[in-house]
């Protein structure tokens, strides 16, 4: 008898086999086989790749805009489903469609230039 307690989990001397061994197969073969075949990571050069001021500024506005925008206007129309707040509602969608017209009008303003 093994002075082992049921719930131990170790392995002893009788040859007892790790969870998994016992399925037939190499699970190093498989990690081999599964893994990714080059581990190294090939970083493009981006150095020449700067972008002009105008166009940074174009399309951070833009950005800022346009998040702005979806955030008024999605808390304009939760404000107004959920709480019944009508007039809140307006104004998110108000505030949220200025946004918008304001980021598509810095983007066409630096396309047409």
């Amino acid at each position: 008898m093994s002075d082992d307690s049921p719930g131990d989990s170790t392995l002893d001397d009788a040859g007892d086999s790790l969870p998994g061994t016992d399925l037939g197969f190499d699970v190093g073969a498989l990690d081999a086989e599964l893994g990714p075949d080059d581990p190294s990571v090939s970083i493009p050069d981006t150095s020449d790749a700067d972008a002009s001021p105008e166009l940074l500024q174009a399309f951070w506005g833009s950005v800022f805009a346009l998040k702005i925008g979806v955030i008024a206007a999605t808390l304009g129309l939760l404000f107004g489903f959920f709480q019944g707040r009508w007039r809140l509602a307006g104004l998110g969608v108000a505030i949220g469609l200025v946004a918008f017209a304001n980021g598509y009008r810095q983007y066409r303003r630096y396309q047409n230039r």
